[in-house]
């Protein structure tokens, strides 16, 4: 027997949690607490009952046995044939793999293996049962062998490891832990999920066990109490993610526990079938022992199989009590078994009590027994004890070890040896670190629908509450730790725990709050990104920076202000307040350094747009100017604009383009600077013509305001600095560029070749054509986010009037954010932009280092009323006696409807089947529908709908079936 050592960094970790347990637990947190508090979960036997024929029974919720049948992308055909399992294991795996700070998309195609213990019949029975079964679909809703393929084939997981159904009865789920474990310690996965599910739906295996005299006459489990008269059924499912301990720290994944052993065996021959065997359980804790880096009497607390039978519960004792319990340093060997609240869940029981032993673990609690009140009378006499109140574990100075246990009505058995985690593999790196909770933090929350966001908005702002949660980990966590859905996001841009509450609870009741980014409804897939550099007036103020807080900005900053330097001068080169000379390059400088930032941040442009002095920041980003080039540019233009700027400035006013141009008709010193929205309209020219125009637009009461500090930039009056400009500038080498630009001047997409001297002289001179270009970019059919990056916001309301002219989704919420808003709190501003392009559908590279997760809740569920896979029958059509365009019309109407049934997604026609998340199996189903409802089709072979593209080319093609003679075209 091997003495005890600690467990290795290669050791097998319990790193994640998820359950679905009657009395509407739905986490591990709301497990223990019905574990603590002696829940009883058995429904008792009621009239009226609508599952009346199980009780007494720990009976899920129906309300809780929905499915989120749109995220998983599973048509509502193919959800009505799926056995309710397999919707509890998809939506538990994803709740597990958030339990531990995994993001499953991170594990998506690896060689991640999975087990699944169930040995419940019901769906199979019911499904393919005599006359029933029709499809493939059917199939592969209803076999037991299928609750592991639904989880690994999926989109979302398209894992490449083992994937097996265990079925050894009441010890599946427990065998399944053994086999995942082994496979992890020899190499053979990189990561494990083991899952059990119980389901009752038929009655067959209640009147057996009732007949056999097995069930308690009492309704209630009684575990190793004289009392005891047998067991009470029960339902649920729970999951666990196993990680190698090592890697799982390296990954800043909290360690639970330690698997250190784990072995199964059999009864062997001796008694008969379903009865338990002392020898064949002692044998098995003796080969256990003999492997496990763990002498038995340190064994402190044994969740036990416990169901509550004379037999099992006295055999189970002695087996214990003559092993584990013998040359005990420490008090008697604590038993629970967690059926006592929860009944007998069969082939998910060993999960369950893994789960919680987990719990007590991690807690340090050994947790009550519910039913224990006249114990057996071999438990003293063996050292046993099974404990009505919680107690803390036992201290013993040595690491907490529990062991799990289980026995399958064959014979199969399986003992697993569980610890606490060593302080080296709980000390996550990143966990306490007091760095995370300065500054401002966004933390990102989404789902499958806006309603799922709510909740699930509520449960982080609890969970933050009730646990003193750390704004710093929470926000990385979400941020880096959680899976990001398309169904509705929202962020949080907080500065303490208590703002970002604040701002959960304002998105959970709908309510608007400043710290408050969303919720909205993204865009379905990435939305083009387009980046307006502003002009005038978007300079930093000096009063905040980003370069303090983001390193990357501060580099970008440095550089840019060299290449200044270059071409001005170190005194003209600060960006400090003051003349043209100097705002303009600092304003150039922070654009660009912004736009490096928002890079690093994942955020890249697919098209920029530059307005007057902005464009230079444009061809910057689109690559057409060099950092060098674009500083000269900056660095000759504004010092031509500060020796123009006496003689006038501008003026921003609400007039339409052509009354702006009659009002500078008459006026030769006046000129048109810029048409920025549809009544956005800036006028440039000499102060004494402006300030005549003005009092024109005072008297007629139409908005107008000076711009402060401003050349009289796009006027006559700059004719000749704009000649200067292209003789200065000449020399100058443009490239092609390599991000798509639009140019303010041509009102058209521009090469980066064309960006010469000659273009920047023109381009001081010319008119902006903000307006078109942007009217144009958003009457594209994809939809795209603007950003507008300057220190400062000026050009927000023009641009937003023109996107919420151009589309009607836009004029709901239009697409636009700004990296600088006010000039006063720059980092938050800057991630205020990122959560705003984050709730218009993109996914950024989250800023700041991933930090050990915390526990936030799992996000919430869409769930739907489950369908019927019948639906539409006896609703045939007759095509005997309709002619040709008669029944292609009666074809069409049947297919439109079926797929109208099986596809989450809006509107059919013309639509790729593919793109309606129709599979080959679906396919198959809706074929099989098909010829249900039309048997005048009946022969027409499975291939001829498997090889449609499209809903036409499926009614083209039962046409031509029906009507063979016919000249039809044909799906390929």
């Amino acid at each position: 027997m091997n003495t005890h050592t600690a467990a290795g960094r290669d050791a097998v970790a319990v790193v994640g949690m998820a359950c679905r347990l009657p009395g509407a637990i739905t986490t591990p947190h709301a497990l223990w607490d019905a574990l603590l508090r002696g829940r009883d979960l058995v429904t008792d036997p009621a009239p009226g009952h609508p599952r009346a024929d199980l009780l007494p029974a720990a009976l899920l919720d129906e309300a809780g046995l929905g499915f989120d049948a749109a995220h998983f992308g599973l048509a509502p055909a193919e959800v009505a044939a799926m056995d309710p399992q397999q919707m509890l294991l998809l939506e538990l795996v994803e709740e597990a793999f958030q339990h531990a700070g995994i993001p499953l998309s991170e594990w998506r195609g690896r060689r991640v293996g999975l087990w699944i213990g169930s040995s419940c019949l019901d769906q199979a029975l019911l499904r393919l049962g005599p006359g029933r079964g029709g499809t493939m679909v059917d199939t592969a809703g209803a076999l037991p062998s299928m609750l592991a393929g639904r989880v690994s084939r999926h989109r979302l997981t398209h894992w490449r490891g083992p994937c097996e159904t265990v079925d050894t009865a009441c010890s599946a789920s427990l065998v399944a832990v053994h086999r995942a474990r082994a496979a992890l310690a020899c190499g053979e996965v990189d990561l494990a999920v083991v899952g059990g599910t119980n389901l009752l739906r038929l009655d067959t295996h209640t009147r057996m066990f009732r007949a056999s005299g097995v069930l308690s006459a009492r309704g209630r489990v009684k575990p190793f109490d004289a009392g005891a008269d047998g067991f009470v059924r029960g339902e649920g499912a729970g999951v666990v993610v196993l990680q190698r301990s090592g890697e799982a720290r390296a990954a800043g994944v909290a360690v639970r526990a330690v698997v250190v052993g784990s072995e199964t065996g059999s009864d062997g021959y001796g008694t008969p079938i379903g009865a338990p065997s002392v020898q064949g359980q002692r044998e098995l804790l003796e080969w256990t022992y003999g492997r496990t880096p763990v002498w038995p009497g340190q064994v402190d607390y044994v969740q036990c199989h416990g169901t509550g039978t004379r037999a099992g519960d006295a055999a189970e004792a002695r087996a214990l009590g003559r092993f584990l319990a013998r040359d005990r340093e420490s008090g008697p060997l604590l038993l629970g078994s967690v059926k006592a609240n929860l009944g007998h869940l069969e082939g998910a029981a060993g999960i369950v009590g893994l789960i919680a032993t987990v719990l007590a673990l991690e807690h340090q609690v050994v947790p009550p027994t519910l039913g224990h009140s006249s114990p057996l009378p071999v438990l003293q006499q063996l050292g046993l004890e099974v404990p009505t109140a919680a107690r803390a574990w036992p201290r013993t100075g040595r690491p907490a070890t529990a062991a799990v246990q289980a026995f399958g009505f064959g014979g199969t058995n399986v003992h697993v040896v569980l610890q606490a985690p060593s302080p080296v593999d709980s000390a996550v790196p990143g966990r306490g670190e007091g760095a995370h909770e300065s500054g401002d933090h966004l933390v990102p929350v989404s789902a499958s629908s806006p309603e799922a966001l709510e909740e699930t908005a509520a449960r982080w702002a609890g969970a933050i509450e009730e646990r003193s949660l750390a704004l710093g980990p929470v926000a990385s966590t979400a941020a880096h730790r959680r899976d990001h859905h398309r169904g509705a996001r929202a962020a949080a841009l907080a500065h303490t725990p208590a703002e970002a509450v604040r701002a959960l609870h304002a998105a959970a009741g709908r309510r608007a709050d400043p710290a408050l980014v969303g919720p909205r409804v993204p865009f379905q897939g990435r939305p083009r990104v387009v980046f307006v550099y502003p002009g005038h007036g978007a300079h930093p103020t000096g009063e905040d920076s980003l370069a303090g807080g983001e390193p990357v900005f501060a580099a970008a900053l440095e550089r840019a202000h060299r290449a200044l330097t270059h071409h001005n001068g170190d005194d003209q080169s600060s960006g400090q307040d003051g003349g043209l000379g100097w705002v303009q390059p600092a304003q150039w400088a922070w654009q660009v350094a912004a736009t490096c930032l928002l890079a690093s941040w994942g955020v890249v442009p697919d098209a920029v747009v530059g307005h007057s002095l902005g464009e230079v920041a444009a061809a910057t980003a689109a690559g057409a100017l060099t950092l060098d080039g674009a500083a000269r540019v900056v660095a000759e233009r504004s010092r031509l604009l500060e020796q123009t700027a006496p003689a006038g400035g501008l003026l921003a006013t609400a007039l339409r383009a052509d009354q702006a141009h009659a009002l500078a008709a008459n006026r030769p010193g006046v000129g048109v600077a810029a048409l920025n929205a549809d009544r956005s309209t800036v006028l440039s020219g000499p102060h004494a013509d402006l300030a005549q125009i003005a009092a024109r637009l005072q008297a007629e009461r139409v908005w107008h305001r000076p711009v402060a500090g401003a050349p009289p930039a796009h006027s006559p009056l700059v004719a000749d600095a704009a000649a200067r400009l292209t003789d200065r500038l000449r020399g100058l080498s443009p490239a092609s560029g390599r991000v798509a630009m639009h140019s303010t001047v041509t009102a058209a997409p521009i090469g980066g070749g064309e960006l010469g001297a000659g273009y920047w002289g023109r381009q001081l001179r010319c008119t902006v054509h903000l307006h078109r270009v942007m009217r144009a970019l958003a009457e594209q059919e994809h939809p795209m986010v603007v950003v507008e990056i300057g220190a400062r916001s000026v050009l927000g309301a023009a641009l937003a009037d023109t996107l919420t002219r151009a589309r009607p989704r836009y004029a709901v919420d239009p697409p636009l954010v700004a990296v600088g808003m006010s000039g006063q709190r720059e980092h938050a501003d800057a991630l205020a932009a990122l959560a705003g392009l984050y709730t218009f559908g993109l996914d950024p590279a989250w800023p700041g280092q991933r930090s050990a997760a915390v526990e936030l809740p799992p996000r919430a569920w869409t769930h739907t009323a489950p369908t019927s896979s019948d639906q539409g029958e006896g609703q045939a059509g007759v095509l005997a006696g309709c002619t040709p365009e008669q029944g292609r019309t009666v074809i069409a109407e049947q297919v439109h409807a079926l797929l109208a049934q099986m596809s989450p997604a809006d509107g059919v026609q013309g639509r790729d089947l593919a793109e309606l998340g129709l599979g080959s199996l679906a396919l198959t189903h809706l074929h099989h529908q098909l010829l249900r409802r039309l048997p005048d089709l009946a022969g027409m072979p499975a291939h001829t709908t498997l090889a449609c593209r499209t809903p036409d080319q499926l009614v083209e093609a039962a046409t031509a079936h029906w009507q063979p003679t016919r000249e039809i075209t044909a799906a390929p």
